[in-house]
């Protein structure tokens, strides 16, 4: 009985390193998208979580002035494909 005690640890254990590298690797993918496209995660949550009126209505003329239609779709989207797109991949990878 210890031996299978001893087997079931170890693969448990593997399975949460194998779960950690993946979140971390995809961490480091989601990131690396958003690079590669010029979002700035960071700067959108600010914008939108707890900002005041006024912050908010800057961001917007901001984001007209940089020549995006800043349609909130649009960003629903690519936030939600690269997230499912990332997952399924690392879901692939992993299985």
């Amino acid at each position: 009985m210890g031996e299978f005690l001893n087997i079931s640890l170890a693969s448990f254990v593997l399975t949460v390193v194998r779960a950690a590298v993946a979140l971390v690797l995809l961490w480091m993918l989601l990131r690396m998208i958003d690079r590669a496209v010029g979002f700035s995660f960071k700067d959108w949550i600010t914008g939108m979580s707890g900002a005041s009126k006024k912050a908010v209505a800057d961001a917007d003329e901001e984001v007209e002035e940089n020549g995006s239609n800043g349609e909130p779709t649009a960003l629903a989207l690519y936030l939600g494909a690269r997230f499912v797109g990332a997952c399924i991949l690392f879901g692939l990878l992993f299985s």
